[in-house]
C-alpha cells in the first residue's frame, strides 16, 4: 500500500464503509452500476486498477427479477410459499431465468440461458457442469439449494452472484 495511491485509498474507503453483520444485498442499484460503469469509460485506460474494474464487470451478472423481494400481485398474495423462487440476471450478452422448487429434501430447479450471441452456454453449479436439453433448458436437482451458479460461454464466464436462501419476512 505505501507505493500505490489506488490501493491505499480503496483500502481507506473499504475501512470506512465496514458491512460485517450487515445483511448482503442481493445486487447493487441499476443506477449505481452504470454510474460506475461511467466513471469507468472516462477514467484512464491502461491504469491497473481501472482495467481490472472492467474485466470484473464483465464477469459479473446483474439481479433483475427476484420473486422473493418483489410483492406478489393482490390476487396471489398469500399463495407464496418459500418453496418456490423465481429469478432473473442479465449481463451484456446474455440473461438466465432460473426457477427453484423446494419439494421434500431436495430441490429442483429449471433455468433458461438467452444470448445475443451464436455460441453453446453450460452452466457450472456448485462445482457441476450442467448441460442444455434438446428444449434449451438446464434442469437438475440437488438435496441444498444452488448458491454459486457460473455461465460457461466459450472463453467466457460469468457469474451469477451467489445465492442466498432464506425468504425475506414479509410485513
Amino acid at each position: 500500500l505505501e507505493h500505490c495511491d489506488q490501493c491505499r485509498e480503496a483500502a481507506l474507503l473499504l475501512q470506512r464503509y465496514a458491512v460485517t453483520g450487515t445483511a448482503p444485498l442481493p445486487d447493487a442499484p441499476a443506477s449505481w452500476i452504470t454510474r460506475a460503469q461511467a466513471i469507468a469509460a472516462e477514467a484512464k485506460v491502461g491504469s491497473r486498477v481501472v482495467d481490472r474494474a472492467r474485466r470484473l464487470t464483465n464477469r459479473l451478472a446483474q439481479v433483475v427479477f427476484d420473486s422473493w423481494q418483489s410483492p406478489s400481485p393482490v390476487g396471489v398474495r398469500g399463495m407464496e410459499t418459500t418453496s418456490d423462487r423465481r429469478l432473473r440476471f442479465r449481463a451484456d450478452n446474455f440473461s438466465l431465468d432460473l426457477r427453484a422448487e423446494q419439494g421434500g429434501k431436495h430441490w429442483s430447479f429449471i433455468a433458461q440461458v438467452r444470448k445475443k450471441i451464436d455460441t453453446v452456454a453450460r452452466l457450472s453449479v456448485d462445482g457441476k457442469t450442467i448441460e442444455a436439453n434438446d428444449l434449451g433448458l438446464y434442469e437438475w436437482t440437488s438435496g441444498k439449494p444452488a448458491r454459486h451458479i457460473t455461465v460457461l460461454m466459450d472463453d467466457t464466464e460469468i457469474e451469477i452472484p451467489e445465492l442466498t436462501w432464506k425468504k425475506p419476512k414479509s410485513t
